[in-house]
């Protein structure tokens, strides 16, 4: 009797026919798309390797927060990062250019509600990856 090996499978994520890569799992089953809202099916995306791990989640953290993945691609990740921004619930927005500037916006009344902002900034930098040999 001969064994044969096979090679480990590569990683893969679905892929939105739109370019995400972040969806929402619904009670009913359904996977919507977080960018395009259209609910996932064998026709709308397909499977690419996953090009890398991403931080494990602090499981001290508030409710999930929602990464916007470029998926490669600038333009995408500023279209959905726009998109999200028109919501009447936003409660801040920050812009930060590549000059240095900083443009800040806070919805806030209380200095219970600006802790409240501050702690998803320090949530929000989780969301940016470490770099080789940085602590």
């Amino acid at each position: 009797m001969s064994v044969v090996n096979f090679p480990a499978p590569v990683p893969q994520i679905w892929v939105c026919s739109c370019g995400c890569s972040t969806f929402s799992l619904r009670a009913d089953g359904e996977a919507e798309c977080a960018a395009c809202e259209n609910i996932i099916d064998a026709g709308s995306g397909g499977w690419f390797p996953a090009i890398k791990e991403g931080p494990e989640r602090d499981p001290a953290a508030d409710p999930p927060v929602n990464d916007v993945q470029g998926n490669g691609s600038v333009d995408f990740a500023r279209q959905r990062i726009q998109q999200v921004s028109q919501g009447d619930d936003v409660a801040a927005l920050l812009v930060v250019r590549a000059c240095g500037t900083i443009h800040a916006w806070g919805s806030f009344e209380t200095a219970e509600q600006r802790e409240w902002i501050m702690r998803k900034l320090d949530q929000a930098k989780g969301l940016f990856p470490d770099f080789e040999g940085e602590e």
